[in-house]
């Protein structure tokens, strides 16, 4: 009797690590869709920012769940120079105008960047998805900078 309830038992055990198995490879393997961007590059509204200004850009996605995304952004210019990470929420559909919009550091020197965006969104506690968006180049010119001949 004991032998029995043993085998049923582990019997059991081997089916449920079974179920664990293909719920955990589910969550790991299946490609998750959280949303479609129309482009990987981001479009800047303006070609030139001075430092202390707002840089907006325009993108086109649709989002189809409704997950905060984590959106860490960065002037780029061969050199990096990282913008603290925010959170982003849009709603469930597509989204077409302006997107991003973020100060321009005052010590971000004067010269070409592009504006690089990595959004990550935690669909569940095993797995990230991850897009990186890149923005058409653009300049910045520092305000103290202003005063120098060559930029006139």
């Amino acid at each position: 009797m004991g032998t029995k309830i043993l085998n049923i038992l582990s019997h059991l055990s081997i089916i449920w690590g079974f179920c664990l198995l293909v719920y955990f490879a589910i969550l790991f393997l299946v490609p998750v869709k959280v949303i479609d961007y129309a482009s990987d590059m981001t479009h800047t509204t303006k070609s030139v920012y001075y430092t202390g200004e707002v840089l907006t850009t325009h993108a086109h996605f649709t989002k189809y769940q409704n997950i905060t995304a984590k959106v860490s952004q960065s002037f780029v210019d061969g050199v990096v120079f990282q913008l603290p990470v925010r959170e982003g929420t849009y709603a469930i559909g597509t989204f077409n105008g302006i997107d991003a919009s973020v100060t321009v550091p005052i010590v971000l020197p004067t010269g070409k960047y592009h504006l690089e965006s990595v959004v990550t969104f935690r669909v569940n506690h095993f797995k990230d998805v991850t897009y990186t968006l890149n923005s058409n180049e653009f300049m910045v010119i520092n305000t103290k900078d202003l005063n120098d001949t060559t930029l006139r």
